[in-house]
């Protein structure tokens, strides 16, 4: 009893920690003139800075974002990601990721497709909602930069920044992922046993050949 008491309490400790990673707000909106046009340079408190280019009819619609409006970072069908400002949220501007922004994110450094478990270079361990999200990750590719963020419906979202629109549709630029339990025992992958079982069957295809000869 007591085990999973501790058990119950790490869990809750690492959703919590997770959670406060994928938190990000204005830390600062800064406006310059670039060719005759005006840009905005939003900056989040992960450090990160998107550019947002508006038109002629967009540019003071950002005028009520504030310093510490909570941010969510948003795939979109559209090239570049949008901004949601959860705290005003009437207008979402599709943004670009600065260069210099991009080493920000940690990369992915395993991919089980079978069970669908992904890690990434900054130690989080996550694991796909649905299976058809099974799909996405085979397009996904370790050394890909992920940014980790806090759904509208309370679950987790992965996006790829390796993925441009023009090549992949919304769909595989993201995922929804729940962070991975460590104490849950994974079932042996189907497709590995089949494989297996196909290499002990060549196996004894050829031993049995031999003895004949």
């Amino acid at each position: 009893m007591k085990l999973t008491y501790r058990l119950l309490i790490l869990l809750i400790f690492l959703s919590f920690s997770l959670f406060a990673d994928t938190v990000r707000k204005i830390e600062s909106i800064t406006y310059r003139s670039q060719q005759g046009a005006t840009i905005a340079l939003i900056q989040l408190t992960d450090g990160s800075i998107w550019k947002w280019s508006p038109d002629l009819y967009s540019e003071n619609l950002l005028r009520r974002w504030a310093e510490g409006d909570e941010i969510l970072i948003q795939a979109t069908n559209h090239p570049g990601f949008s901004l949601k400002n959860l705290n005003k949220p009437h207008f979402n501007p599709i943004v670009a990721l600065s260069f210099n922004s991009y080493p920000l994110y940690p990369t992915v450094v395993s991919c089980d497709n079978c069970h669908g478990v992904m890690e990434l270079s900054d130690g989080t361990k996550w694991e796909i909602l649905y299976d058809f999200n099974k799909r996405t990750l085979h397009h996904w590719s370790v050394g890909d930069r992920i940014v980790a963020v806090k759904g509208i419906q309370g679950n987790y979202e992965l996006l790829n920044l390796d993925i441009p629109h023009e090549n992949r549709c919304q769909i595989e630029r993201l995922m929804e992922v729940t962070p991975f339990d460590p104490n849950i025992q994974l079932p042996p992958c189907i497709e590995e046993e089949e494989e297996a079982l196909s290499a002990n069957a060549s196996f004894d295809i050829i031993f049995c050949f031999s003895m004949l000869a």
